[in-house]
C-alpha cells in the first residue's frame, strides 16, 4: 500500500516539474502551450527550418505567417485598429538576390493574396521586378508578414509588399503551391526587416534534404572552424559580387570567365551552378578533352560517364577576385542509379543560362551575365551573409560540418530534462529502499532475529 502511495507522489512530482518547465520556457512568454501549438507558425528562436520542396521548381521553402493578428508577438504594441484574424501559414520560396518580396495576385501557379483579407493597403504604384527565373509587374503594397517574429518580419518596417501580376518566363511550373518569394537583400527598406540581428547564413544538408536560415553567426554549430576560409565584399544590397577576374581550373585547364561573367550572385532554389551558356559549352569540352569525360549535351545537369571512380573525378577551382573556392566532386557531381561495373554514369551539377534559353536553363536578363552558386555550393560552404559593418556587406565562406545540423533554440529545456530524469532515478531508489528494509524487517520477525527486535525495558 505505501509502494502505491509512493509511486502517486512521484507521478504528481514529475507532472508539477513538467508543467512548471512547459510554462516557463514556452516560446511565447505569457501563452499556454496549447495557443502557441495552434497559432504560432512562424519562428521566434532566429533558426527557420528550410523544407524541401516536393515540386518541380524550386528547391526549398519556409513557413511564415501572412496574418498574426490572433494574438501579439513579443514586444508589439497593441493596436485597436487592427480586426483579428485567424493566422495564414504561408509557404514561401527564398530569394538571396532580391530585396523585394512578392505575393501573388495573379501570377502563374502562386496562391493568390487577397489583400482585402489581411492588414494590407495597396497603392497606385507599380514595379517590375526580376527573380532569376521569373520576372513580375507588381503593384506597390504594404502588409504584415511574419518569417520570424523576433528576427525578421515586416510589421512597423518602411518596406513594401509587391503584389505579383503579370508574370513572365519560360518554366510553367513557377511558385507552383506556393505564395511567393521572400527576398533577403538589404536595401534601405528592406534591411529594416531584420529586427534582432544584421546578418543571416545558411546550413544545408549534403543530399538536399533539408537545411536551415539562422539569423546569426553559429560557426560553432554550422561550421569546421571559427576562422572563414574567404570573405568577399559584397556592394550590392542583394549580394552580388561584382568581378573584377574570374576563371574556372579544372585539373590543369583553365578556364577565364571575365571576359562574359560580370558578377557572383546565390540561388538557394537550384541544384546545378550557372554559369553563362558560352562558359558553360568550354566546361564540357574541357572536361571531355582532358579527362576523357563523355557527357550528353544539354543546358541543364548533363548525364556523364567516365571509366573512374566518382571521388577520382578532378578537383574544380572557383576563382573570385583573388579567392579561390573549391569545389570537388561531391559537390558537383551526383552518381545516377544505373551506373555499371565498368564506367561511373553521374550527373553534372551545373547548368548552362541564358535569357534565350527554355526550361531549368531560362534566367531573366538581370540574371544572364552571372555566376549563380546553387544549394550545393551552399552545402559545402557554411556562409554568412553580414550588413553590420559600416564599411559594407561581406560575405563570409566556412567549411561546413554536418553532425549536429539543428542547434536547440532553448538549451534550458534539457537543464529541466537532466532533473526530471534524476528526481525520477532518486525516487526509485527511495522506493527500492524502502521496500527493501520493510521486507527485511518482516523477515527478521518471522525468523526472530534479535537484533531487529525492540529492546525491553
Amino acid at each position: 500500500m505505501s509502494q502505491t502511495i509512493n509511486i502517486k507522489l512521484i507521478l504528481a512530482l514529475m507532472s508539477f516539474l513538467l508543467r512548471f518547465q512547459v510554462k516557463a520556457y514556452s516560446p511565447f512568454n505569457g501563452l499556454s502551450l496549447r495557443n502557441t501549438i495552434l497559432n504560432a507558425h512562424a519562428t521566434s528562436s532566429g533558426v527557420v527550418e528550410l523544407i524541401r520542396d516536393s515540386s518541380d521548381f524550386g528547391l526549398f521553402y519556409v513557413e511564415a505567417d501572412l496574418s498574426y493578428d490572433a494574438f501579439s508577438p513579443p514586444n508589439r504594441s497593441s493596436d485597436a485598429s487592427k480586426v483579428p484574424q485567424a493566422p495564414k501559414t504561408a509557404n514561401m520560396m527564398l530569394s538571396i538576390c532580391n530585396e523585394e518580396t512578392m505575393v501573388s495576385k495573379n501570377c502563374f501557379h502562386f496562391d493568390v493574396y487577397d489583400c482585402k483579407q489581411y492588414n494590407c493597403t495597396q497603392f497606385d504604384r507599380a514595379k517590375t521586378i526580376d527573380y532569376p527565373s521569373f520576372t513580375t509587374d507588381a503593384i506597390v503594397a504594404k502588409a504584415d508578414l511574419y518569417l520570424d517574429y523576433n528576427y525578421w518580419s515586416f510589421e512597423d518596417t518602411t518596406d513594401y509588399l509587391y503584389l505579383a501580376q503579370a508574370c513572365q518566363s519560360d518554366d510553367e511550373n513557377t511558385g507552383k503551391d506556393r505564395s511567393g518569394v521572400i527576398g533577403l537583400g538589404v536595401g534601405t527598406s528592406s534591411k529594416y526587416n531584420y529586427r534582432s540581428s544584421k546578418m543571416f547564413s545558411f546550413n544545408i544538408e549534403p543530399d538536399l534534404s533539408k537545411g536551415q536560415l539562422i539569423f546569426k553567426n553559429d560557426t560553432s554549430t554550422y561550421a569546421e572552424s571559427s576562422e572563414p576560409l574567404f570573405e568577399m565584399y559584397s556592394p550590392s544590397s542583394t549580394w552580388k559580387v561584382n568581378i573584377i577576374d574570374s576563371f574556372l581550373k579544372i585539373g590543369n585547364e583553365t578556364l577565364d570567365l571575365s571576359q562574359v561573367v560580370t558578377n557572383v550572385a546565390f540561388d538557394i532554389n537550384s541544384d546545378a551552378i550557372a554559369l553563362p551558356y558560352q562558359q558553360y559549352e568550354s566546361l564540357l569540352s574541357s572536361l571531355g578533352t582532358s579527362f576523357g569525360i563523355k557527357c550528353v549535351f544539354g543546358y541543364y545537369r548533363p548525364r556523364c560517364v567516365w571509366d573512374k571512380k566518382i571521388e577520382d573525378l578532378p578537383n574544380i577551382t572557383l576563382k573570385v577576385n583573388g579567392n579561390e573556392f573549391n569545389i570537388p566532386p561531391k559537390i558537383y557531381a551526383t552518381a545516377t542509379k544505373d551506373s555499371a561495373a565498368s564506367e561511373l554514369a553521374f550527373y553534372l551539377n551545373f547548368r548552362g543560362t541564358g535569357a534565350d534559353l527554355f526550361g531549368k536553363s531560362y534566367v531573366t536578363p538581370t540574371f544572364q551575365n552571372s555566376i549563380l552558386l546553387d544549394a550545393n555550393f551552399l552545402s559545402y560552404y557554411y556562409t554568412v551573409f553580414d550588413f553590420s559593418s559600416k564599411s559594407g556587406n561581406y560575405i563570409s565562406f566556412y567549411k561546413a560540418k554536418h553532425s549536429d545540423p539543428k542547434p536547440n533554440p532553448n538549451p534550458d529545456r534539457w537543464v529541466w530534462i537532466v532533473i526530471l530524469v534524476a528526481v525520477l532515478v532518486v525516487a526509485i531508489g527511495l522506493v527500492y529502499y524502502f521496500s527493501a528494509k520493510k521486507r527485511q524487517t518482516v523477515q527478521n520477525k518471522t525468523t526472530g532475529d534479535p537484533w531487529s527486535a525492540p529492546l525491553m525495558n
